[in-house]
């Protein structure tokens, strides 16, 4: 339970300054900016990109890349506390791998995070999106791996929002190439996430396109009038079971087949090939 920090002696505050992590003393400080006991004042910079990676030592490598100018190395900053506004790349972090090694170091701010060739678990969402400032707007998930715990567990306020999702090759360890999309849909319709734009997904499976139809549907309609949805699939398919695939979630019944652009205002979805046989694009619209 909550505990007045008016009430908290002079040693006590003393030893919680000495046990807080440095972004935890910046925010401790703002709150009780006039209490003596909480002293040194904690330092914070404001960034505005910056890539978080796991070196081959299992250390922490926090890179700052300003635009137009030379990146700088944050590891070089050891009393200071970071406080990310716009970007942030997460690159390489595993299971065994704790978010305390970022939320110790930095507030959370950022519109876009990047999560790149790492393992997710729903713990390791839960605990980052719980010390967001604001709800972010681009998520991208790159060659991920994610834990194929219950959508439910990864349900947070600070998704509830997004603009744009983009999602390459990222697979549930559970299931032999499926492609994680699907998880993801039943995920974003317990956030009752409406306000996409643009969803980007990149597969080198065909699975992608497994999506229960009246979950598909329900989460499609719920989005905004212009929303895209992008199909970008990375193999040479059996053309049969392609067209099988698409005459399942993309029926007559609530979509149709465009030879060309669909019109701006409508929902659009288009699916693409890269592969060594070409493939005409499908363009569909929601009708």
């Amino acid at each position: 339970m909550p505990y007045p920090l008016e009430k908290l002696q002079y040693g006590l505050r003393r030893r919680l300054r000495e046990l807080t992590t440095p972004a935890e003393a910046y925010a401790l400080q703002v709150a009780a900016p006039h209490y003596s006991g909480f002293q040194p004042v904690q330092k914070c910079q404001r960034v505005y990109t910056v890539h978080i990676s796991m070196n081959r030592n299992s250390n922490l490598s926090m890179i700052e890349k300003p635009q137009q100018e030379p990146d700088r190395d944050l590891n070089n900053s050891p009393d200071y506390s970071f406080y990310c506004v716009q970007d942030m790349i997460i690159k390489k972090f595993m299971l065994t791998d704790s978010p305390r090694l970022i939320l110790d170091k930095f507030l959370l701010a950022p519109t876009a995070v990047c999560f790149d060739r790492c393992i997710i678990d729903a713990s390791f969402v839960q605990q980052f999106a719980a010390h967001m400032e604001r709800p972010l707007i681009r998520l991208s998930l790159v060659n991920c791996i994610i834990q194929s715990e219950t959508a439910a567990t990864y349900t947070c306020d600070a998704f509830n929002s997004l603009r744009k999702l983009t999602l390459m090759n990222c697979d549930l360890p559970a299931l032999e190439r499926a492609s994680s999309f699907p998880f993801l849909v039943d995920a974003l319709l317990e956030m009752n996430c409406t306000t996409l734009q643009c969803i980007d997904l990149h597969s080198d499976s065909l699975s992608v396109l497994d999506i229960d139809v009246d979950k598909f549907m329900t989460f499609f309609k719920a989005q905004r009038d212009a929303v895209t949805i992008s199909f970008e699939i990375s193999c040479d398919p059996d053309l049969q079971e392609l067209e099988n695939k698409l005459n399942t979630l993309f029926s007559d019944k609530h979509f149709k087949r465009l030879p060309d652009e669909a019109p701006e205002e409508e929902k659009r979805i288009y699916i693409s090939y890269v592969g060594k046989e070409f493939l005409p694009e499908f363009i569909f619209y929601g009708v």
